[in-house]
């Protein structure tokens, strides 16, 4: 499933990913998906603490990979676990005309990841997220997911998979910049400002 609505070689603000240098760890062997299955398939359950190792080094690598990104993110903090809300928060430079933004983001480590945590949110508020019309009929799956979209943004949250599946290229051009994109829109909106297209932070 995908984390957001269209890729962005160049996003409507002129936001483009910046070439970064890798300077976090590969995943080690024993945190690898494929590693995980084959444990828990051989012993039928899996420690509770190798997930939660996971979830750590999926956080830090996306922190890793945003923190690159210096003409836009200026501040990067990974929340300690279980905290309500966001598992980091994101500071940016100044946008435009925009101003610097605050922007919580949620980080998850596959793609059911991505999936349990939209039904969360589609469970825990049913009125914004009905499965039918008025009339009965079905709302189809592309509608549910405008409507997850609207509802990331409405709360200036990012959703990210930070898979090792997942290279560092997509996760800036199909799910970062994309979702940063809409919350800079709202704040634009919010502020009154026409649209315009410019060039970004330098």
């Amino acid at each position: 499933m995908t984390e957001a609505l269209a890729p962005a070689p160049q996003t409507q603000h002129g936001l483009t990913p910046e070439s970064s240098v890798h300077d976090y760890r590969e995943i080690p062997y024993h945190l690898r998906k494929d590693t995980l299955k084959r444990i828990r398939a051989e012993n039928g359950t899996l420690p509770e603490a190798l997930w939660q190792e996971r979830g750590s080094w999926v956080e830090e690598r996306v922190a890793a990979i945003l923190r690159n990104q210096r003409r836009v993110v200026s501040e990067v903090s990974i929340n300690p676990p279980y905290t309500a809300g966001s598992d980091m928060v994101i500071a940016t430079q100044p946008i435009g005309d925009v101003g610097p933004l605050t922007i919580r983001a949620e980080i998850k480590s596959s793609s059911l990841g991505i999936r349990d945590f939209k039904d969360k949110i589609r469970n825990k508020y049913p009125e914004l997220f009905p499965k039918e019309e008025k009339n009965g009929q079905l709302i189809g799956n592309w509608i549910s997911e405008l409507r997850m979209s609207q509802w990331l943004t409405d709360n200036n949250l990012l959703l990210i998979n930070g898979s090792e599946y997942k290279s560092e290229e997509e996760i800036l051009r199909d799910s970062f910049y994309p979702q940063l994109d809409r919350i800079i829109e709202k704040a634009r909106r919010e502020k009154g400002i026409s649209h315009q297209v410019f060039p970004g932070p330098t």
